[in-house]
């Protein structure tokens, strides 16, 4: 009888850790879900206390961070979950925006470019659509166009690479190329944020080649696509600063060849 109960004294208890663990991450994961980032920030610390690091808990140690404004933890909680589990993608694409978001160009490049080389990402064009943004924020043009050529060429109709190229030769002064690639993100069905970037964009195109009917009517459609979105705002404001102008009204007889709208077919 006693050997029993020595043997049972020696017999260490199973660990709760990984169980408890896994308690404290749901409750982190329901609280983010309900909007609560300092409770979520306070059940996923004691995840990681418990068991160190693991992806999972970075990842949510990361959004939880964002919705306190505090960017460089963020960023730093996707760089260990990174270090933690390299063949994370999509938490690497997601530090590569980031990245870009403060500046830091080049970092976000290499991110970028690193998921773009990964033959099993299911979404090969978003990590190339990322890099080539990244590429033409660091002034790398040439580089740029290759990146966001290769991300339109892909299976998936990309508004975001569309919005790219089109930028890239709106900058280098090529207006014809940059409509041809902002009425493409428009053929692209975007989001309604992505669909009222394009058309504002368009509109400044358009208003370089004295087409004012065209982009007064881009305008208009951009303004109630997505009302809380800056493009939208961005939109109202500049109809608000052309309005005294009659020339600029969507009923406007069209003085110009080009007045069919290029982006008729998109939801946008």
């Amino acid at each position: 009888m006693l050997c029993c109960l020595a043997a049972s004294a020696c017999v260490a208890p199973p660990p709760l850790a990984p169980d408890t663990a896994q308690i404290h991450l749901r409750a982190g994961l329901d609280a983010l879900g309900a909007d609560r980032p300092a409770a979520a920030l306070r059940e996923l610390h004691e995840a990681w206390r418990l068991v160190g690091d693991r992806p999972e808990i970075h990842e949510a140690l990361a959004r939880a961070y964002t919705g306190r404004g505090r960017e460089a933890l963020a960023r730093w909680h996707l760089r260990a979950a990174l270090r933690a589990d390299p063949t994370r993608n999509r938490t690497r694409l997601e530090l590569a925006r980031r990245e870009r978001a403060v500046g830091n160009f080049h970092t976000a490049a290499e991110e970028a470019r690193r998921v773009s080389a990964e033959a099993d990402f299911a979404e090969p064009w978003q990590a190339l659509t990322e890099l080539g943004w990244a590429l033409l924020q660091a002034g790398e043009d040439d580089a740029a166009r290759q990146s966001f050529r290769q991300a339109t060429s892909a299976p998936v109709d990309h508004a975001p690479a569309w919005l790219g190229l089109g930028l890239l030769e709106e900058l280098c002064l090529r207006p014809s190329a940059a409509l041809a690639a902002y009425s493409r993100a428009l053929e692209a069905a975007p989001r309604p944020a992505e669909a009222a970037e394009a058309r504002v964009r368009r509109a400044r195109v358009f208003e370089q080649l004295r087409l004012p009917e065209l982009a007064w009517r881009d305008l208009e459609r951009a303004a109630r696509l997505a009302p809380e979105s800056d493009w939208s705002e961005q939109a109202r404001q500049l109809l608000t600063l052309r309005g005294g102008d009659p020339s600029l009204r969507s009923d406007t007889p069209q003085s110009s060849p080009a007045a069919a709208d290029p982006g008729d077919r998109s939801r946008g």
